[in-house]
This record gives C-alpha cells, sequence and structure tokens, in this order.
C-alpha cells in the first residue's frame, strides 16, 4: 500500500476558510438526523395528521403517505414515559411525560404537562402534578372535557400506582373514587365516547408482577369494574395497545399472541370482548407499541413500541379484518458500537460495520439521512477495536476476534475505501482493544498509542504507520500507559490530540503529537469526554461527555491551550460518539441508536414578526428544508374553513404597514392562492431541487385570510424564514 495524500498547510488554510465561511457559531443546536423510536401519538383532527413523540424529543407526523420529522429543537432532555392525548376542547395536545432536573451529583424527576398547538410546545406550570411516572394509563374524557391519568410505575418503583387524576387544561386534581382499580402499569386505556366512559384493562402490578385481565370503566367520579362474558387473554400484558374506533363503535386492543406476533386482537362494544381471527400478514412482536384511530383513512394505526434488536419503525393499519402495512422499517443496523463506526474517507458520513460472533460483518453507509446496506460481506467480526480515518481509507485496527474460541488479541489493520474492506497489515505491534488510534493528516501516516498487551497490563508505546509497514517511534517524552484515549487531528495546528478522560479510570490529560514528540498540553481536562473530533466549521477539536448528574458543559472545543465550553443546548444522547472532518458540515454524534448533528450550515425555519390578530392562522414548514427534500412543504392551519388563502413569497424580508397589520414579505414577489379544506388547513408543495446552488439560501413566507371581525376585514399571520441546509 502506498501512502496516503497528506493535507499540506496551504491546503489546510484553504479547508478551514471554506469550513468557517460565512459560519454563524452561536446558531449551533443537536439535529437527529435519523429516525428514532416512538413513544406515543394520538390524531390530530384539526390537521388530519397522526402527530407522534419520538424517543429524543422530537414530533413526527404521518400525513396517509409518509412519516416527516417537524423541523422543531429537540426537547432539552428526551422525554420519559410520555403519553399524548388530543384535547378537542381546546384543539391541542396534551403531553405528560417524565423529565429530569441535573443537579450537582444527582437528579430529581419531576412530571411535566405540556401542551402543543401543532407548531410549538407550551410547558404549564400548575399548582399541583402527579407524582412522575411511566406506563400510565392517559385519555381525554370528551363529556366533561378533562385528560384522566391512572396508574403506572413511579420512577423509584416500590410499588405500582393505582391512583386516579383529571387535568382540566389548567390545573390537575387527584380523584378519589370509592373503589379504585387494582395497582398497575402497561394497561390499555382509551376513551369511549359513545358511552362516555373510559374503558381500563389489563397491565400488570408491581412488585408481584401479577397479570391482570380485568376490564374497568370511569364514568368521571368511580371507576367500575365490569364483568364482560369474554375477557382478552393475550400472551403479554404489558404495554398493551388500545384505541377506541368510532367507524365501528368499538374498543379495539391488540397484543402479542403464542406465536409473537402482534395478531391477538380484541373488541369490545361495551358488554364483551370478542377475539377477532387475524389473516397474515401481522406486525411483528414489540411491547408498549400504540394504536390510535386515524380520522382521515378511517381505521386503527399501530406503530411504535420496544423489541430486540431494535426499536420497530414499521406501521400497520388495522380496519376490523386485515392488517395493512402502510410504511415499512427502512433499513438500518441494529445498534451502534463505538469500535465499529468510522467517518467515510470520502467525508460522505458514516461507516459502520455490524458484527456478530459467528457471522459474516455487514458493512452499513450513513449519507446523513439514509441507511445503505453494502453488498457482500466481510471476516471482521471483532470487539473493541480501534479505528481512525484518512483520505483514503477508514481504518479499523486490533480488538478481539469473536469467532475463536477464548477470544484471542487482534493485530490487523483493515481499511475501507468506500466500497470495501481490504487488509493492509496483518500483524501490527500491539493487540487487543484500547489502543488510541489516529491519522496525521499532515504528514499522511497513522499514529498508535498505549493498548495493552497480552497479559492485560497497558502500554506507552508509540507506533507509525506509513503505508509500507508498522515502525515504533521513541520520543523524548512519553504519555504514561493509556487505554482508551480519544484522538482528533486539529487540522488547524497540525498536530494530532489524544485526550484521556476518567470516564475509562487513570490519569486525566490532553497531549499532542508533532510527528516527532508528544506533549503534555494540560490536566486540567473535561471529565467524561466520551469522543472528540476536528469540526472544519469551527476550526477546532471539539468533544462531548456523557450526559450524567455531574455539573458541566455537555459540548467543549480545545484552543490548543484548554478546554472551553460551547454555547450548545445539551441533549442526551447515550454513550456518544463524536465525528468530524473529513466530515465537512460540522459534527456528528451517535448514540446507541441514534445520529445526530451539530453543523453551522444546519436548515433553520423560524418565525418573526407578529400576527395581526389573535386569529390569524398559523403558517408551518412540514419538515427541514434540505437540498433534495421533494416533499418539503408549508401549511396553513387556522384559516377559515372552505375559504381562500394567500401565501406571500420573497427573497427577503420587509415590514410595511398595511392598515393595522404588517406586511413581512416584499410585495410582488410571489403570491399564490389556496383555498383551505373544511377544518381551515392549507397547504403548498415546495419540493427542494437537491443542488448546491440552493444551500444556504434563505426564503421568507406569510400568509393572508379573511377575517370579518378585523377592521381591515384581513388578517396577516407571522413571518416564517426557511435557511436551505443541511
Amino acid at each position: 500500500m502506498d501512502a496516503e495524500p497528506k493535507v499540506t498547510a496551504p491546503l489546510r488554510v484553504g479547508l478551514l476558510a471554506v469550513g468557517l465561511l460565512g459560519a454563524n457559531l452561536a446558531a449551533q443546536e443537536v439535529r437527529l438526523r435519523d429516525r428514532s423510536p416512538l413513544l406515543a401519538a394520538t390524531y390530530d383532527p384539526t390537521r388530519d395528521r397522526i402527530v407522534a413523540l419520538g424517543a429524543n424529543g422530537e414530533i413526527v407526523e404521518w400525513d396517509h403517505r409518509r412519516w416527516y420529522q417537524r423541523p422543531l429543537a429537540l426537547f432539552g432532555g428526551a422525554p420519559y414515559g410520555g403519553r399524548l392525548v388530543y384535547d378537542s376542547r381546546g384543539n391541542r395536545i396534551v403531553s405528560v411525560q417524565v423529565t429530569f432536573d441535573f443537579m450537582p451529583n444527582t437528579a430529581i424527576a419531576r412530571t411535566a404537562t405540556m401542551l402543543w398547538d401543532s407548531h410549538r410546545w407550551q410547558t404549564l406550570q400548575p399548582a399541583a402534578s402527579p407524582p412522575p411516572r411511566v406506563g400510565h394509563g392517559l385519555a381525554f374524557d370528551a363529556a366533561r372535557d378533562e385528560v384522566v391519568l391512572f396508574g403506572g410505575l413511579p420512577y423509584s418503583p416500590s410499588q405500582s400506582l393505582d391512583d386516579t387524576w383529571v387535568f382540566d387544561g389548567t390545573n390537575w386534581q387527584q380523584r378519589q373514587p370509592a373503589f379504585p382499580p387494582w395497582h398497575r402499569y402497561g394497561a390499555g386505556m382509551s376513551y369511549d365516547p359513545v358511552r362516555a366512559r373510559t374503558v381500563l384493562f389489563g397491565g400488570v402490578s408491581f412488585p408481584s408482577y401479577l397479570r391482570l385481565h380485568d376490564t374497568v370503566e370511569w364514568d368521571g367520579t368511580n371507576w367500575i369494574s365490569l364483568q364482560p362474558t369474554s375477557m382478552p387473554t393475550p400472551s403479554a400484558d404489558l404495554g398493551l395497545a388500545m384505541a377506541f374506533d368510532p367507524a365501528r363503535n368499538r374498543t379495539v386492543l391488540v397484543g402479542e399472541s403464542a406465536t409473537g406476533a402482534w395478531d391477538d386482537i380484541w373488541e369490545y362494544d361495551g358488554v364483551t370482548w370478542t377475539a377477532v381471527p387475524t389473516p397474515a400478514p401481522a406486525p411483528r412482536e414489540r411491547t408498549g407499541a400504540t394504536l390510535v384511530f386515524d380520522g382521515g383513512s378511517g381505521e386503527c394505526v399501530l406503530l411504535g413500541g420496544t423489541a430486540q434488536p431494535r426499536a420497530p419503525t414499521d406501521t400497520w393499519s388495522w380496519n376490523g379484518s386485515r392488517w395493512l402495512q402502510l410504511a415499512a422499517a427502512p433499513p438500518e443496523p441494529p445498534f451502534l458500537r463505538e469500535d465499529r463506526v468510522l467517518v467515510d474517507p470520502g467525508g460522505r458520513g458514516l461507516v459502520v460495520l455490524e458484527t456478530e460472533s459467528g457471522t459474516p460483518s455487514v458493512t452499513w453507509t450513513f449519507d446523513g439521512s439514509t441507511w445503505r446496506r453494502l453488498p457482500g460481506a466481510a471476516q471482521l467480526s471483532r470487539d473493541g477495536a480501534s479505528t481512525a480515518t484518512g483520505p483514503t481509507y477508514a481504518y479499523l485496527y486490533g480488538g478481539i476476534d469473536l469467532n475463536q474460541p477464548n477470544a484471542p488479541f487482534l493485530s490487523e489493520l483493515w481499511g475501507f475505501d468506500g466500497a470495501t474492506w481490504n487488509r493492509l497489515a496483518g500483524q501490527g505491534p500491539v493487540g487487543g482493544p484500547g489502543a488510541a488510534l489516529g491519522y496525521d493528516w499532515l504528514r499522511g501516516e497513522l499514529v498508535l498509542y498505549g493498548g495493552q498487551d497480552a497479559a492485560g497490563a497497558l502500554l506507552a508505546e508509540t507506533w507509525i504507520f506509513d503505508g509500507a509497514g508498522w515502525q515504533q517511534r521513541f520520543p523524548a517524552t512519553n504519555p504514561p500507559p493509556l487505554g482508551g484515549a480519544l484522538t482528533a487531528f486539529d487540522l488547524a495546528r497540525g498536530v494530532l490530540v489524544m485526550h484521556r478522560s476518567n470516564l475509562y479510570g487513570g490519569p486525566n490529560g490532553t497531549w499532542e503529537w508533532n510527528g516527532t514528540d508528544w506533549r503534555l498540553v494540560t490536566t486540567v481536562t473535561p471529565t467524561q469526554l466520551s469522543g472528540i473530533a476536528f469540526d472544519l466549521q469551527r476550526g477546532q477539536v471539539v468533544g462531548i461527555r456523557v450526559q450524567s448528574t455531574t455539573a458541566g458543559p455537555q459540548f467543549v472545543a480545545f484552543d490548543g491551550t484548554a478546554w472551553r465550553p460551547l454555547p450548545i443546548p445539551e441533549h442526551p444522547i447515550e454513550m456518544p460518539m463524536a465525528f468530524g472532518w473529513p466530515f465537512g458540515s460540522g459534527m456528528m454524534f451517535v448514540g446507541h441508536d441514534d445520529v445526530f448533528t451539530v453543523g453551522v450550515t444546519a436548515s433553520a425555519v423560524d418565525e418573526y414578526g407578529s400576527p395581526c390578530t389573535a386569529t390569524a392562522p398559523a403558517l408551518l414548514a412540514n419538515e427541514w428544508p434540505r437540498p433534495g427534500a421533494t416533499g418539503f412543504a408549508l401549511e396553513i392551519a387556522g384559516a377559515p374553513a372552505n375559504s381562500l388563502v394567500l401565501l406571500l413569497g420573497g427573497i427577503q424580508r420587509a415590514n410595511l404597514a398595511v392598515g393595522s397589520c404588517t406586511q413581512l414579505v416584499p410585495p410582488g414577489q410571489s403570491a399564490v392562492l389556496l383555498p383551505s379544506s373544511g377544518i381551515g388547513v392549507a397547504s403548498a408543495a415546495l419540493p427542494i431541487p437537491n443542488q448546491t446552488a440552493f444551500f444556504g439560501r434563505d426564503l421568507f413566507f406569510q400568509v393572508a385570510a379573511l377575517d370579518a371581525v378585523a377592521p381591515t376585514g384581513f388578517t396577516l399571520s407571522r413571518g416564517l424564514r426557511l435557511t436551505i441546509g443541511d
């Protein structure tokens, strides 16, 4: 193998100039780039959408054709045990979930009550709230205009709960029924509007793990235990999916049958439960799925849940006699591991090596939006390997052989060239896990430090691979023996940065390799860093720490002297790994199941200005405006029903008085009349070409609608700015 190309000093300056051109370094936030498990969902009749809450706090919506992620900042903390119901009185969605207040060395759980009005969240501060819990039942009682909550498992469980709470849109009140149901969590619960009853079925009692098969109904004052002539007996009584089907006036219960498929379906008419024969195909097994009646299609939709090895992301519809798969699960690796995720050598995204003991390895690539499984396989089953990326190869070194007895240490060097894996060296200096591996872009060589020998002792050796073979270097200064150190090449200063975090034990410290010697820069380092990489847009090495109860910034940058906090809002990412250069669009952070990006060239959707009246319609974007987003559209909600609205567009913003209103888009650039539906919703398709010429462009929009009570006879919405980007 020939030596890889080097990045010379003039080229480094040019790359940094391109990366930092027009960069607004303060305008960074964490963005989810792939699908995460769906925790809860409900149907929004005002917009004819199923609205779901993802495991990372994202809102995704189903428009009867596809799922899309709404362009909103993620919650500061991932929702835990969240439930959603639609409040038909307030025309909004209510979420009840657990959030955490992180304090030094502790985390305090609390119940968060939040309202979603189709384009923003509002966190309420009621005078009293139910204690924090998961696995609770939640339903909206339309006859009494209140949310009903029952049971669940407390955050620090000693026993499952049997309390009943109601929420009137402002405050929670605990009710004291004469005969509450047996304490439980994971029950099915839904509201029957025909009989004005909330129906509760099944669940599990903790700590006895007693499976319950009872049917209990809430009439607004008391729980009434019923004795139907037959009772459902699904194999899985935990996390049942249940919804009321108004098209057939039935409560539908879905659970796992003895075969493991989700084809055990029961229907309740208020008198008895009836088992429904279910022909194949049927959804695969899962726990904690959500069943929602979709008013647009007139069928019940099944989504979400958990399963092994990865949470299902498919979508199914039930019409009373058959399952129909609406959306297949997109291809994706079953899980992401630190020792098998690399940056693609072309900077296009990520490379993931999926390995299991006794099976050939599978290679996946991720381009920022889509996973792709590459054809063919390689015998690379290993654990604890070291990784790095250069201009020609993404490197995999060492590790433990998962396919051999006693799991021997390995010292082979492999390189992925964007299409296939190539064996570059059969024998290296040290074997096994834990060696720090980095690519020196200035000198065109791999640098290996530390690791452990066959006896498990940590090493303090420096080795170089120049494309022809391994050579040991003997610098004047050596870091201490290390395992599990992190590396990133600082393209701005031409040195390899190596960081040792106390996350893995051992001494803290940040060192630099200049091609000849190691230099200790600082021992005052951030605690619990789990990944570092070079951010071309920022021009610095950026690190991310494991989220914990320890106070301190999640994102930090190294300027050659010290680590300093970055003004990026925190987001919980499980054991995050960091990936940067040669990825040019900021940073990628990878957790156990998900991929996130942080970059200054990110797409953006921002409101500006004020609406003319309180009755002005809302202007929304259905997803992030990224090049190639052919399904991108603008949506108008809250317009007059069966009328016309005027969508104004332009390439800059304005501030023009129009009667008592303010026009926020220049006149004469673009105006389109759109019909509104019977529920006051309109939309305009705006497909974004997959062309770099659109990258970084701003577009501005506003909506005008008739308003009989407005002084001018019409009203104007807020402005909406779209920035096309990553």
